[in-house]
């Protein structure tokens, strides 16, 4: 075997699924308490994957997996909350990270506040925003969300909580 034909075998193996996972699973992630309310139903679910998406207007895109009950909640014009977790409330995420059904209210027994849309804001998080669904876009198995933030504040001092996966094919 030659030399450019050994490089090329090498590639190839650096290609392979299990190493495209190890990568796509490095890419940094939050941990978020995503919420929104219609009607009388009230939904959370603990997701990860949000980044900023525009400085004007201040705008970020959420990528919610399809199978989430709260994605029934959630149209175009919608409120949906964005609660940021801090590294020491590991309690505030084990109680959201469990899931609920529509017919459960995750608040009962947790104070929250409403900004301008209406979607439920955990006092507790460490930082909130508010938004507004701009459009939503069929992403395989998950549905991507692109979402103008109306507000949001730092509610207390510290470090976001953070993580990383070991494989990009799982959460």
């Amino acid at each position: 075997m030659d030399e450019p034909e050994r490089r090329e075998n090498v590639v190839a193996e650096e290609h392979g699924r299990e190493s495209l996972g190890r990568a796509l699973g490095m890419i940094p992630s939050g941990i978020f308490v995503v919420t929104a309310a219609r009607d009388s139903v009230r939904a959370a679910y603990v997701g990860s994957w949000i980044q900023q998406a525009a400085f004007e207007p201040p705008s970020i895109t959420i990528a919610m997996n399809q199978q989430r009950p709260l994605l029934s909640l959630l149209e175009p014009g919608r409120g949906i909350g964005v609660n940021i977790l801090g590294r020491r409330q590991a309690p505030l995420y084990a109680r959201f990270e469990r899931g609920f059904s529509l017919n459960e209210d995750p608040f009962v027994g947790v104070e929250i506040d409403t900004a301008v849309t209406g979607a439920p804001l955990l006092r507790e998080a460490f930082a909130y925003l508010d938004c507004r669904i701009r459009t939503m876009v069929d992403a395989g198995d998950h549905r991507l969300i692109l979402a103008e933030v109306l507000a949001g504040a730092v509610r207390q001092s510290g470090e976001p909580m953070t993580y990383t996966r070991q494989s990009g094919f799982t959460y």
